[in-house]
């Protein structure tokens, strides 16, 4: 392919990127067709293709080629925003896989390369970067995909150098995110970022109170609405925020380790207790119970599907069986 595309003069990164950056022209209507090769403009996702095999060639084979002076933003960034989400937020991660795969590819090679930024770093620009990752991570069909925007995400965001950039993308994650799965990464990230700070020993929010203050309204919402409502409604609640809830309780117990309590504000665990653990603890058992034989959760699931939701609702149990006094 390297040597085709030499051969049609289509070797040049430049020439790929004009073509890639090239705004299409809505509701035009062709009327002369072209009269010579140069009259036909090039694909935009064909020349994506194109950089991504040379870098891949370059990588994978040590291939001599002058591949492009990108960086993670607002190069990779850029790249997002030409492909993906054109149809609308509420369309991204459902473009075309090869498309997404090769916006990935590129985007492991920056952020390997140490690649990260280029130009000028503003804040809402590079959230808006990270939220389109993260809606690939959780609406792109291909698990394969989704695992690799999560990474990628994740490795992105962690390399920001200002802390409460990072911070602000995980606390919107985890008031404003719809997607259950994406709130429980967001959970993980802050998990990583206390880590990374207590083993580099830095000095930022990440090191203090702050981080887990900004993050407890949201870690811990308040569950006691769910006394007032009806096992099937519960079971409902518990089917959807699964994730979540799982990542939250892991973390609560990985932050009642050594080490961190410099980092805990005072009266968290009182009130994830209050608020949280207790009204989640009294759900479970009453869901657990209804989906059991003769329960009403059971009747209406029908026994196969109450089997593999009793062993959900159990395994919840046992992590919340942790912070039994």
């Amino acid at each position: 392919m390297q040597a085709l595309a030499r051969d049609l003069g289509l070797s040049s990164c430049e020439i790929l990127f004009d073509a890639i950056y090239a705004q299409p022209k809505e509701d035009e209507v062709e009327e002369e067709h072209p009269s010579s090769p140069n009259d036909v403009p090039l694909s935009r996702v064909g020349s994506l293709f194109l950089v991504t095999c040379f870098i891949f060639s370059s990588v994978m084979f040590g291939a001599n080629i002058a591949l492009p002076p990108l960086s993670v933003f607002p190069g990779h960034a850029r790249l997002v925003e030409q492909f993906i989400g054109t149809n609308g937020p509420a369309n991204i991660g459902t473009e075309e896989a090869s498309v997404i795969d090769s916006i990935l590819a590129i985007g492991f090679w920056l952020e390997k390369s140490d690649k990260f930024v280029s130009g000028p770093l503003e804040d809402e620009d590079f959230l808006q970067y990270l939220q389109s990752l993260s809606l690939i991570s959780a609406n792109s069909p291909s698990p394969t995909l989704r695992y690799g925007a999560h990474i990628l995400l994740s490795n992105i965001l962690h390399a920001h150098p200002v802390d409460r950039t990072r911070l602000t993308f995980i606390i919107d994650t985890l008031e404003n995110c719809p997607y259950e799965t994406l709130k429980a990464s967001a959970v993980g990230w802050l998990k990583e970022e206390l880590i990374t700070a207590q083993e580099r020993k830095s000095e930022n929010l990440f090191s203090s109170t702050v981080a887990l203050a900004s993050a407890q309204p949201y870690l811990f919402p308040d569950m006691s609405a769910l006394a007032q409502a009806t096992d099937l409604e519960a079971w409902e609640e518990f089917r959807q925020t699964f994730p979540f809830h799982m990542a939250v309780l892991n973390f609560l117990y990985f932050m009642g380790g050594k080490g961190y309590a410099h980092v805990v504000p005072p009266a968290m665990r009182t009130v994830s207790e209050e608020i949280y653990l207790g009204p989640l603890r009294v759900a479970q058992g009453r869901v657990k119970a209804s989906l059991e034989p003769g329960g009403e959760v059971h009747k209406g699931l029908g026994e196969v599907d109450a089997g593999v939701a009793l062993t959900e609702v159990e395994l919840l149990g046992q992590r919340l069986e942790m912070f039994m006094e």
